[in-house]
């Protein structure tokens, strides 16, 4: 007799695999940092059958997990599940759909802090090798503007990452800025 997908799924897959699945860091012990709320230790303990979160208080099973992480129906997880872990179940072939993750509004600020922390890197990189790379070979040759770009503007880029480290490492969390905290240098105005 052929099973449901929340048969199939219940049998097949623990709430572990899944989190890992979808990207979350389990360590040795179980515990992993919740993802439903803004959390800087693993608070919430992932068992073969269940996760609890000790921070918020969510609870559940693999598919409760998945519904949560992507905002979808447990029909809509049951399935996901099943695709992403190539399980068969009766009532087969469902509509292959993209799934976006639904972060808070700390992850998102995370990511893109991150993001413009790496595009800054770079361009301090790229101001450093100008300078080198452009640099008169003697004092009568007139500057190349990249050359005059990476002087006007390599301190102040070099600036802005101190900035970003050190803010970073008050919030002891080398990556996760306090998202209400107000930058000395940019108020929004």
């Amino acid at each position: 007799m052929a099973e449901s997908v929340f048969e199939t799924v219940k049998q097949s897959i623990t709430v572990r695999e899944a989190a890992q699945m979808y990207g979350i860091e389990v360590n040795r012990s179980g515990m992993a940092c919740c993802p439903f709320h803004d959390d800087k230790n693993p608070s919430m303990k992932l068992n073969e059958e269940y996760f609890y979160c000790f921070g918020c208080g969510t609870t559940g099973d693999a598919i409760d997990f998945t519904a949560r992480l992507y905002n979808l129906s447990p029909k809509e997880a049951a399935e996901k599940l099943a695709q992403d872990f190539g399980l068969a179940y009766d009532s087969q072939a469902p509509p292959r759909r993209h799934y976006d993750r639904q972060k808070t509004e700390a992850q998102k600020f995370k990511e893109d802090r991150d993001h413009t922390f790496r595009i800054l890197a770079d361009y301090f990189h790229l101001l450093r090798k100008w300078e080198t790379d452009y640099t008169p070979k003697t004092p009568e040759e007139n500057p190349h503007p990249r050359f005059m770009e990476a002087i006007q503007k390599k301190d102040y880029a070099g600036y802005l990452l101190d900035f970003f480290w050190r803010t970073a490492r008050r919030n002891k969390s080398y990556g996760s800025l306090n998202i209400n905290q107000q930058s000395p240098i940019w108020k929004g105005e």
